[in-house]
């Protein structure tokens, strides 16, 4: 693919009195890296912060590394809604005007529109959420910077049976929607992980409902008389608040087990006070919205210098992880190929072949290596799983090994 390039003008300037010339200013070459958005989907209520994150990793970025190789990188969100039909109306036209060699991913629903197109137009896209059982195939050209949201709901059973010394397996029920692709394939890896492993997890039950649930007290009235353990959505904000609000409604205290992109901040500003996320619990495979950290720390300098507005919470930590992992690739391709020589293929290949450290990352992410069996990493991941404690977000364990689950 081209690159959309804009170069800056750079006269020779007559120096005072003198009138000599000045050296002719160093030409700045733009390339655009445009994203998939939602601002008016399942997932908007996130969307600031996730969006916000990218976009100031961008400008710390130009700030840095591009000025040093003369390079400004620029953003452009399109409203795909989280909706496979509306991502795939976009996609030719978000060709043509970019000419991207890479692309901001949100996760399934781009996917679901561009499993094919991805690879016949030679453009790489990358997501800072879990993977899929559906991207689990050879020659991959979507990436995921964290394993499934199945493994990561497997996180907090191994977590839990360590926890209380648990000989017998979890009892769960799970909440999804087969609105989305990405919902539906979770709920087949859990059971996946469920099948190979019977002595950890029982899946009870699985109750289907809309992208933007109401009152499931019914349901989960239900759910709770089998004497089940937990209960976990991994799908969006408002899948969160309407279990929670329905376990309230019933008087239980089974707890609720979220991802980190519907979890305790966004689940707690949706419910109107994390304090209300009793017995409530996230595990993900990427950094906690805590301070103190390396992370934290970024994300602070971020802040006060290059334009973020956003909280400090899981959403813009999806931003910013997905926003370095981008601008690192980014840069090592223009150190090996120069600005002028960027192609998809290219980026493409640097992603399956380049480990962008740790350190690279910030405290975000351990080192990333991806890999050319699946979209996202498949061993060697940790991840933290917290809860809420005095209103306040609390990690209980920042080392719990991701599982590996078997192909589903």
């Amino acid at each position: 693919m081209g690159i959309a390039k804009l170069k800056l003008a750079a006269g020779l300037a007559a120096a005072l009195f003198s009138g000599a010339a000045a050296l002719p200013a160093r030409a700045e070459t733009k390339i655009m890296v445009p994203g998939w958005a939602d601002y008016s989907g399942p997932y908007a209520d996130i969307m600031p912060g996730w969006e916000g994150g990218r976009v100031a990793v961008i400008e710390w970025w130009n700030a840095t590394k591009g000025k040093e190789l003369g390079v400004k990188l620029g953003y452009k969100g399109l409203d795909g809604r989280y909706d496979p039909a509306q991502v795939a109306s976009l996609w030719p036209g978000m060709l043509s005007e970019f000419k991207p060699v890479m692309v901001f991913g949100m996760g399934g629903a781009d996917y679901a529109a561009l499993k094919t197109r991805l690879a016949e137009d030679k453009v790489p896209m990358v997501s800072p959420t879990g993977g899929y059982g559906f991207t689990w195939a050879k020659n991959p050209w979507s990436f995921n910077l964290r394993p499934t949201l199945a493994h990561e709901a497997a996180m907090y059973v191994e977590w839990r049976r360590k926890a209380e010394g648990l000989t017998r397996p979890l009892k769960v029920v799970v909440v999804a929607s087969e609105a989305a692709p990405a919902w539906v394939d979770t709920v087949n890896g859990i059971k996946s992980f469920a099948a190979g492993n019977p002595d950890k997890l029982k899946v009870v039950n699985v109750i289907w409902t809309t992208p933007q649930p109401t009152d499931l007290s019914t349901d989960v009235f239900a759910a709770v008389g089998k004497g089940i353990d937990a209960i976990i959505v991994m799908t969006n904000t408002a899948g969160s608040v309407a279990v929670k609000r329905a376990l309230d409604n019933v008087g239980s205290n089974v707890p609720l087990v979220l991802g980190a992109h519907n979890g305790l901040t966004a689940a707690g500003a949706a419910i109107g006070g994390m304090e209300k996320l009793n017995n409530t619990f996230e595990c993900a495979a990427v950094a906690a919205p805590v301070k103190g950290t390396e992370a934290a720390a970024f994300y602070d300098k971020l802040k006060s210098s290059y334009g973020l507005k956003a909280n400090w919470n899981s959403s813009t930590i999806l931003g910013i992880s997905q926003g370095l992992f981008v601008v690192n690739i980014m840069g090592e391709a223009i150190s090996r190929y120069g600005a002028d020589g960027l192609t998809g293929e290219k980026m493409r290949e640097l992603i399956l072949h380049y480990t962008v450290p740790a350190a690279d990352m910030h405290g975000f992410t351990g080192d990333m290596a991806m890999n050319n069996d699946s979209s996202f990493p498949l061993r060697g991941l940790i991840g933290y799983c917290a809860t809420v404690k005095d209103g306040a977000f609390t990690v209980l364990d920042g080392a719990v090994p991701v599982p590996e689950i078997k192909k589903w």
